[in-house]
């Protein structure tokens, strides 16, 4: 993970500065950087992030609590590490420095809330308990001299969905995150109060690269469980899938997010939206290499509008083939997230034991040489697993393939080499046999 530090600027009138990267300043997570606003080295290295996600009514904010290692070497920042060049007396004025920093030992920090802009606008708002800062002189070049610290940070994001959609789309698309963030004010304690700092109207631009990262409509979604079961007024849904974890497993990121509802939307014609479901997740838990997902809820009323949509969906569904799907969130109101309902596998087979009776054959009446056959072609339906509805057959559309002589290969023999992709466990529900 990558992070570029900008120099920090000051402005008096409190506006945000314009937004720009620095050309020679970087930062590698557990290496060094600078901040040249204060000539300060810090060497920071995160090596486990937290996060959790709260909501309140129409309202969504996250706790992130940051474990990390940190240290400053302030030796550094003021010129007064030790240098095999120094002679001895600049030397001797040096060790003179080291001590007044031995002494003041640490700094408190205390910083307003911090609001992050990207270039299109503002995301969010930060806010984070003061905290404590080590300081060190001459520290070795390995990491043995950081301190572990624990900082639990409040994120709200922006109400402003659109920029923050963008936001999301390009870091994702181009792999960086590129965002300025602001302070009002920013206070600095040492010896128990006695040195007192504070500056007013910081800005810093910070520059994150990010792993290669897919498509979000294109991580590869695996389905374990997937049940409809008829309920007293409504189509029940419920089911288990797992998602490959696209994040790299060295950025060390654990995270736990609560129950969330979802609308699922098909695509209609003209380029429409068909709401066909509501759903819940349960709390999902980032691991490696998958995250299971676990999700419940119900079929929406199905209006004349939307039946084209939903039988397009059983048929693709019913061919073992992918679904393409939205869902959006209610704490996100208008952003629409594309995704894939993933196909069965093996393929459903619905018509079984199909056979004709009272079959007859006879030349068409039109005196045009065709034929005419009639007959009664009977069949066993068979839901595929794991959906347990009560159906009312009104009329079956079979085609009917009439071959002289025995049928080269069966639809059995062709279904054996599924789909190499993923395979499905054994699933609950019955499969009537």
């Amino acid at each position: 993970m990558n992070v570029a530090i900008g120099p920090r600027t000051s402005t008096q009138d409190g506006a945000h500065p314009d937004n720009h990267l620095p050309k020679n300043v970087t930062c590698d997570a557990g290496t060094e950087f600078v901040n040249t606003a204060h000539c300060a080295t810090c060497r920071i290295g995160i090596r486990m992030l937290y996060f959790g996600v709260q909501y309140w009514g129409q309202e969504l904010e996250g706790i992130i609590i940051v474990l990390s290692r940190v240290g400053v070497d302030a030796g550094a920042a003021l010129g007064v590490n030790t240098d095999v060049e120094d002679g001895v007396l600049k030397d001797m004025l040096k060790s003179v420095g080291r001590w007044d920093v031995e002494r003041v030992d640490k700094i408190s920090v205390g910083l307003s809330t911090v609001a992050i802009y990207s270039e299109h606008g503002h995301l969010a708002d930060i806010t984070l308990p003061s905290f404590t800062l080590p300081l060190t002189v001459n520290p070795p070049p390995d990491p043995t001299w950081l301190t572990t610290m624990s900082v639990p940070v409040l994120i709200k994001p922006t109400k402003d969905l659109a920029t923050l959609a963008r936001f999301v789309r390009n870091s994702w698309r181009d792999g960086v995150v590129n965002v300025r963030a602001t302070v009002n004010e920013t206070v600095v304690d040492a010896l128990g109060g006695w040195l007192h700092l504070s500056r007013e109207h910081v800005s810093s631009t910070v520059r994150m690269s990010l792993p290669h990262l897919p498509p979000p409509d294109r991580v590869p979604v695996h389905l374990i469980v997937f049940l409809i079961e008829s309920a007293a007024t409504h189509l029940a849904l419920s089911g288990n899938a797992t998602i490959e974890n696209p994040l790299p497993e060295d950025m060390n990121l654990h995270a736990t997010v609560p129950e969330l509802p979802f609308t699922v939307f098909l695509h209609a014609p003209n380029d429409t939206l068909a709401p066909v479901a509501n759903v819940t997740t349960a709390p999902i838990t980032l691991a490696h290499p998958n995250v299971s997902l676990a999700i419940s809820g119900f079929v929406l009323p199905i209006p004349p509008v939307t039946q084209a949509a939903l039988s397009n969906f059983i048929s693709l569904y019913l061919r073992a083939q992918d679904n393409p799907i939205v869902i959006s969130t209610p704490f996100l109101p208008g952003l629409m997230f594309p995704t894939t309902f993933p196909a069965p596998y093996p393929k459903p087979q619905v018509l079984r034991n199909v056979t004709i009776r009272n079959m007859m054959l006879r030349y068409s009446p039109d005196g045009k040489g065709g034929m005419l056959a009639s007959g009664t072609v009977f069949g066993r339906a068979v839901l595929p697993r794991g959906i347990k509805v009560g159906i009312d057959v009104k009329r079956i559309f079979p085609d009917v393939l009439v071959f002289d002589g025995e049928v080269s290969g069966s639809e059995d023999d062709q279904e054996e080499t599924g789909p190499p992709s993923f395979t499905l466990p054994p699933v609950m529900g019955p499969d009537p046999q």
